[in-house]
Order: C-alpha cells, then structure tokens, then sequence
C-alpha cells in the first residue's frame, strides 16, 4: 500500500528498521480488526524484515491473538513510538488525536 511504499521511500530497506503503530482496529472505539488497513502495513513490514511495535486501546488483544510474537503490543502509545524510526497513525482514536511532538521528537530514533 501507499503508506510501505512512504517508508522504504524514507528509509529504504526496512529490515531491521522498527515501525511505531497507532491504531490496529478498522475504526475507533472498537476492538473489531477485521479488514483493518493496519493489517496489511503490519504484515507488509514484517515480510520486509522490519519490527512493529503497536498500540491499540482496545484492539491490543485481538492483534496479539493473531500475531502472536511476531509484533510487541504495548498498553502505552509513546512506548510504541521508543526508538522507533516510523510513526504510522492508522485509526484515528481520540488519543491520538493531539500527540505531544515534543515528547515523540525524544523517544524516537528519526522523528
């Protein structure tokens, strides 16, 4: 998709690169991830050697259920985007809705 073409656009190869995902549920306020436009993002950085760390206020569980070890939930969205060099908003939950920039800017590796 548009957005694994963005990120190899940035970083290039994206093996060995850690990618932050906000949002793995189809749409706020539920933990439904059924064709969730995170999925392919997730599976298409996986499949290029890249890492995903996730946050998901409700869907945490549903993604961790299906990708088992292959991705890192956290239950707090800044502890996804530590030492991340990509921040991919996904669904637009109201968290996410007015990130702190500065705090992102310390935490991760290329803000």
């Amino acid at each position: 998709g548009i957005l694994v073409r963005k990120l190899r656009k940035h970083l290039g190869d994206l093996r060995g690169h850690k990618i932050a995902v906000w949002g793995i549920s189809f749409k706020p306020k539920t933990d439904d991830i059924r064709e969730s436009p995170a999925l392919s993002l997730i599976d298409s950085v996986l499949a290029d050697g890249g890492h995903v760390s996730a946050h998901d206020p409700i869907a945490g569980e549903n993604a961790a259920k299906l990708y088992k070890d292959q991705i890192t939930i956290v239950d707090d969205q800044y502890e996804a985007a530590k030492g991340a060099e990509a921040l991919i908003l996904v669904t637009e939950w109201r968290p996410y809705q007015s990130p702190d920039f500065e705090r992102l800017k310390d935490i991760m590796a290329r803000p």
